[in-house]
């Protein structure tokens, strides 16, 4: 079989849809889903919509019980165990695009699945997965650099009081994931659904350098025998969602990123503001807000400076009364913050960074000029004065 040219395998990659793989060659009945789809991961014995979940815009298919993500390629791959010069024609023959100057047969679409019987709900006691992972936060990075923030007394004692009292912040304490933090993941019963593992370095970012930097809890449950995806099912919800008839009368806040949600919570007062996180940009579902919405509460989105556009959309598609979305990170953002800023990153800049000189504020009414150090040395020249 003769090798495809670099042009030609551009060419295919380029018209692969990971829509088209999932539907059309594994046979995966697909559903929407806000921004994505959901249906049963075809890479595991998969009895309930959730967990599998296929962004058409990113092209790329996610299995949260898997832990693992797919692009077409890599899906054919694994789900009909082709290797890739196979998964290349197999595409090719789907697209049309001719290989070797010849056409490429036709290719016939897969059988549906048949949908399976939903399972029951798995939870786990408190006692035996929450309590275990407390009080080990030397061990822990990210919680070190929140620790040595440099806040006031008051918000500090707040996080002090978030991260212990709140929302658990978990330690993994064995194995690849120790010192990696645990989100955990408590319904408006108080029932323990999940917990989400993350790794993160000294300076509180996500440690990216690792293969892997996150995980889930019932993932690394299941491999140890304790938990079967064939006898139950497992459900994320909001993070936080726990403390819903604690403070029963505050606005829910809602971002992204639980780390965020943790460090929001250090800045307000939790019986007037109270915050959650998604645990993921394409996670704002109506599904996720169904508990806050059946308790008729009033809910601001903080999408991160580069998701409100599609939070935006989101909220819209949720169809609430009681949901309004907030443009604070966009009005305050300020180019040091980055693309990906979200509302921790804006109040901690606010709180933690210098006072601003009066150069800086020059720099920033003048929108960040890229020629600013000439600017700049023509105001110091002149000596310049800001007049407001």
């Amino acid at each position: 079989m003769a090798k495809i040219n670099e042009i030609t395998e551009q060419k295919i990659k380029d018209a692969a849809s990971i829509m088209d793989v999932m539907q059309y060659d594994l046979g995966v009945q697909l559903h929407r889903s806000g921004a994505e789809y959901v249906g049963l991961c075809p890479f595991h014995e998969d009895r309930h919509l959730g967990s599998f979940k296929v962004s058409e815009s990113k092209n790329i298919a996610t299995c949260f019980s898997c832990g693992k993500t797919w692009k077409p390629i890599g899906a054919l791959m694994d789900g009909l165990h082709m290797d890739y010069p196979t998964a290349l024609r197999h595409l090719a023959a789907r697209y049309g695009i001719y290989i070797d100057n010849q056409p490429a047969p036709k290719v016939a679409p897969a059988k549906p699945r048949a949908a399976r019987p939903e399972l029951p709900m798995v939870y786990w006691q408190a006692k035996n997965v929450i309590q275990p992972t407390l009080n080990h936060d030397s061990e822990n990075p990210l919680l070190q650099y929140l620790y040595a923030l440099p806040l006031t007394a008051e918000h500090k004692a707040r996080l002090m009081m978030s991260i212990r009292e709140m929302y658990f912040v978990g330690t993994s304490t064995k194995g690849e994931t120790k010192g990696w933090s645990i989100w955990w993941q408590i319904d408006e019963k108080l029932r323990v659904r999940t917990g989400k593992l993350m790794a993160y370095k000294e300076d509180g970012h996500r440690n990216k350098e690792l293969r892997y930097s996150f995980n889930w809890v019932h993932s690394l449950l299941k491999k140890a025998g304790q938990w079967s995806e064939d006898k139950a099912q497992v459900k994320t919800c909001l993070f936080g969602l726990h403390l819903i008839n604690v403070f029963p009368d505050a606005e829910v806040c809602i971002v992204e990123s639980e780390k965020s949600a943790v460090i929001c919570s250090a800045f307000c007062d939790p019986t007037k503001r109270l915050w959650m996180a998604t645990a993921g940009k394409s996670a704002l579902t109506r599904e996720k807000l169904q508990p806050l919405i059946d308790a008729k509460r009033y809910i601001v989105l903080y999408p991160d400076y580069d998701g409100y556009e599609e939070w935006t959309a989101a909220a819209k598609r949720i169809q609430y009364d009681r949901i309004s979305v907030s443009n604070q990170v966009r009005k305050y953002w300020q180019p040091v913050d980055g693309e990906k800023a979200d509302m921790a990153d804006i109040m901690l800049r606010m709180v933690c960074a210098p006072q601003e000189t009066e150069l800086d504020i020059i720099q920033r009414r003048l929108g960040y000029p890229k020629n600013w150090e000439s600017v700049k040395g023509f105001i110091q020249k002149l000596d310049l004065k800001l007049i407001d």
